[in-house]
C-alpha cells in the first residue's frame, strides 16, 4: 500500500501540475488540459504500478484488463470533471481535488483485486 501511495503521489503530482500548467500558462481549456494529462498520467500510472507497486510481470491478460478499466476509469473521471467545471462551475483546481478524493481508493482496490491480481 506504501508503494501505491508513491505512485499515487507522483501521478497526481503530474496530474495538478500538468493541468494547471496546461491552463495558466498555454490557456487551454479546463477539460482539455484534464483529457491530455489524465491520458499520460494513466500511462506512467500503468508501467510504475505493473513493475513497482504489484511487481507484476507483464501479460496480455493484465494488458487488456488495465486497457478496460483504463478506458472506463478515464471516461468517468473526464465526464465527472466536465460535470463539476463546465455545469456546476467549480474551480478546476477544486474539481481536481474532487475527483482524486473520490477516485483514489477505488482505484487501488481494482488494480489490486482485478488487474494485477497473481492467478
Amino acid at each position: 500500500m506504501i508503494r501505491y501511495g508513491l505512485v499515487a503521489v507522483l501521478g497526481h503530482l503530474i496530474l495538478f501540475t500538468g493541468v494547471f500548467l496546461l491552463v495558466e500558462i498555454f490557456n487551454l481549456p479546463e477539460s482539455l488540459s484534464y483529457f491530455i494529462i489524465i491520458t499520460f498520467d494513466y500511462a506512467i500510472v500503468y508501467v510504475l504500478n505493473l513493475k513497482f507497486v504489484f511487481k507484476s510481470n507483464f501479460s496480455a491478460g493484465n494488458a487488456v484488463k488495465y486497457l478496460v478499466y483504463l478506458f472506463s476509469s478515464w471516461l468517468v473521471n473526464n465526464l465527472f470533471f466536465i460535470l463539476m467545471t463546465d455545469i456546476l462551475n467549480i474551480y478546476y483546481i477544486i474539481s481536481l481535488v474532487i475527483n482524486v478524493l473520490l477516485f483514489s481508493l477505488i482505484k487501488y482496490f481494482i488494480q489490486k483485486e482485478i488487474i494485477f491480481k497473481e492467478q
